[in-house]
């Protein structure tokens, strides 16, 4: 298994035969508590590398539709939602938050409140997904959303039980500590602190307390291990002008009502400064409201730039990241 390196360099892990069947029987469990059924037509949003990929008779057999994310626009959104409507299968979807954030756009401007189909099940992976989104989500698709932590180089390390923002670990696979962001030393339950996993399967690359790269915050809650939160990457995290760790949660929970902006991203360039990247075809109006948000949570000497652009780029991974920090604490 080897990471896209969208933020740094591609890391290829070996994995034996014995872990293999145990991720593919991890991604069946973890399926089925989100309301996945093996055979459930699934549509798998993400990008799709074409050397990388199966046959299409194997897709086929497994009832699996490939969708590039790189290739989504409304042209392929409208004839993804014809398909599910008119199809009689149980539906159900997994893929990165900010291609199914283009289905909440796409129903905006076409005054859709609910698409008609059977989805049973919506899983979204690899970005955050926050709480305005997954209640918009659901609305759309009529079905509970989760969403799943995981990454390539192991596994689904957690992942949200239906009607809950709590993430169950995966316990039987994983061994998940929580370390303080700057020193190798444990945290205390609740606290925030990177995500540090140690694989109890791959006996090909034996991985003893990996740092993923994500911070989160650990809780136990009925006998059970849960994140109560997933952040991104350091380079994602952000500060406030006093020096304070900003949640991305928080940075983004009120975007759902600037319908009219289509992509946008945060940057930290300082200790007070920020730079508001904008893609807003049709023109934006209200720049002031935005900033004067975003001045409540970052602090009212904050110094923004908002900037206007064509697009966001990917990353090499399909993703695209909401928020970069380029200043270091």
């Amino acid at each position: 298994m080897t990471t896209s390196g969208s933020t740094g360099t591609p890391f290829t892990v070996n994995q034996d035969l014995n872990k293999k069947a145990r991720n593919h029987a991890d991604t069946l469990y973890f399926g089925e508590l989100a309301g996945y059924q093996l055979g459930n037509r699934l549509y798998y949003l993400k990008i799709w590398a074409k050397q990388k990929m199966a046959s299409p008779w194997m897709y086929k057999l497994q009832n699996i539709v490939p969708v590039d994310v790189i290739d989504l626009d409304e042209r392929s959104i409208h004839k993804l939602v014809q398909e599910m409507e008119s199809g009689n299968d149980r539906v159900s979807i997994l893929g990165y938050v900010s291609a199914l954030e283009h289905f909440i756009r796409y129903a905006d401007k076409h005054s859709i409140s609910r698409i008609n189909s059977n989805i049973v099940s919506v899983i979204t992976m690899s970005e955050g997904l926050s709480a305005e989104t997954k209640q918009r989500l659901e609305a759309l698709f009529g079905c509970p959303v989760v969403s799943r932590y995981s990454n390539l180089e192991n596994g689904i390390i957690a992942q949200q039980e239906r009607n809950s923002d709590l993430f169950l670990v995966n316990t039987a696979s994983y061994y998940v500590e929580v370390f303080h962001s700057e020193r190798d030393e444990l945290v205390s339950d609740g606290s925030m602190g990177r995500i540090v996993v140690t694989d109890l399967f791959n006996y090909a690359m034996p991985m003893i307390r990996y740092d993923t790269g994500d911070f989160g915050v650990l809780t136990q809650k009925d006998g059970r291990t849960f994140l109560q939160a997933v952040e991104g990457r350091k380079l994602d995290l952000l500060y406030d002008t006093n020096g304070n760790l900003v949640s991305s949660y928080i940075m983004y929970k009120n975007m759902w009502q600037y319908t009219e902006i289509e992509q946008y991203q945060l940057i930290q360039t300082g200790l007070k400064s920020y730079e508001f990247r904008i893609n807003c075809p049709d023109g934006f109006q209200r720049e002031h409201q935005l900033v004067d948000e975003f001045r409540t949570y970052l602090g009212s000497d904050a110094d923004f730039q908002v900037v206007y652009v064509d697009e966001i780029p990917l990353l090499d991974s399909g993703k695209r990241r909401k928020t970069v920090n380029l200043y270091y604490k």
